[in-house]
């Protein structure tokens, strides 16, 4: 009898070990799937349940016309298309979606989820729940709340993008609002607090009308419903205490010198102190900011180093402002947490805020608030005064 090789005996070894390999017995092609780039959630005017819409991704093959030298090459474009099923909760809506289609929904590659006002009011705690649990939806997808019907605002289509949840990511991913994902709506629902969702609503365009979307000011949600709205102005202060600021430009009226100064912000950040003394809870909002101007309307000389430490004054009071507009009704109106001040006190005082947290409300209303903001002025341009004065 032959011997067999070394070569021989190893793959002798390896031939039963393809026994157990299962293949490609659950594999999914893509031709088989609706691929969902946005969900909308409404509340069912008809029921006490909820109505789901998918923004379903469809490719459209190329169109070819002409040929030869001097035709016309072939073009691409991709559409999308909107489905949507209502149900007793967010699990029956999504099996009756599924049943007007004939192609498994996929919502691994959902940007944007959207929540109609009239739902977000009445509570959103369930469908939460459902999303974190659903191994579907990507706990980076972005979430708002919109005025009106959430299945509306997925239907629109934007001016530059292919659809309204492409629309809304880039201009998230500019950080001209608020950016919140699924995980960090899911982490604030479950430790109580309160969160502000950025707001959406729709415009139209001059001329040739036509109605896109857009993000401007916030939504307050608190015990899993929307109990108000902060506007665009609001928003930025809360941005500001969160430290969400990343670039943008503050204008503001100069009263003495009755004039108007922009000043263009390149790099800014802020951090909350907190402190307790006495039972008193106290907490600090330091920011700073630093900027160059970039439009002057006013009298005020731009070489003189006394007209730049009044301007930093003044931008300073305009931030403190827009943080007091956002605070105001957080703490007076609606005891809302939206601005992390729990998180800063558990940093600090982890024990004080536990022992707390069943009366948080009334405790985040009264907590004392300072300021300590600083306005750098980096450059004021190649002028020295306002050419209009």
């Amino acid at each position: 009898m032959t011997n067999l090789s070394g070569a021989g005996r190893s793959l002798l070894a390896i031939i039963p070990l393809t026994l157990l390999l299962t293949g490609c017995w659950d594999r999914r092609e893509i031709n088989d799937l609706a691929i969902v780039t946005a969900i909308g959630l409404d509340a069912d005017p008809k029921s006490k349940g909820i109505v789901i819409s998918a923004q379903v991704y469809i490719p459209m093959q190329s169109s070819m016309s002409g040929g030869g030298i001097g035709g016309t090459g072939g073009t691409q474009k991709n559409s999308s298309v909107v489905v949507s099923a209502p149900g007793m909760d967010i699990a029956d809506a999504t099996q009756k979606l599924q049943e007007k289609l004939s192609r498994k929904l996929f919502w691994g590659h959902a940007k944007i989820i959207i929540f109609g006002e009239k739902l977000a009011r009445r509570g959103i705690s369930d469908t939460i729940d459902y999303l974190g649990r659903h191994p579907g939806p990507r706990e980076r997808t972005l979430v708002f709340v919109c005025e009106g019907n959430a299945s509306k605002m997925i239907s629109l289509d934007p001016l530059i993008e292919s659809n309204t949840s492409e629309n809304l990511r880039e201009m998230s991913v500019m950080r001209t609002g608020l950016y919140v994902t699924l995980l960090k709506l899911e982490h604030k629902s479950a430790r109580s607090f309160a969160i502000a969702l950025p707001w959406v609503k729709t415009f139209t365009t001059e001329g040739k009308p036509h109605q896109s979307v857009f993000s401007q000011g916030s939504a307050i949600v608190k015990g899993g419903k929307m109990v108000g709205r902060l506007s665009d102005s609001a928003t930025r202060g809360l941005m500001w205490v969160t430290d969400s600021i990343k670039d943008g430009t503050i204008t503001t009226r100069l009263v003495k010198e009755d004039g108007l100064v922009s000043v263009a912000l390149y790099k800014s950040s802020s951090e909350l102190i907190p402190s307790i003394h006495n039972g008193q809870w106290q907490l600090k909002i330091k920011a700073s900011a630093e900027g160059n101007v970039v439009e002057n309307i006013s009298k005020l000389d731009m070489m003189d180093v006394q007209t730049i430490n009044l301007m930093q004054r003044e931008f300073e009071a305009v931030i403190r402002k827009r943080i007091e507009s956002a605070l105001k009704p957080l703490q007076d109106q609606w005891q809302a947490d939206a601005v992390g001040f729990g998180k800063a006190f558990h940093r600090k005082y982890p024990q004080a805020l536990e022992q707390a947290m069943s009366r948080w409300e009334e405790q985040f209303a009264d907590i004392k608030v300072t300021y300590d903001i600083h306005v750098l002025i980096a450059r004021t341009g190649f002028t020295d005064k306002s050419l209009s004065r």
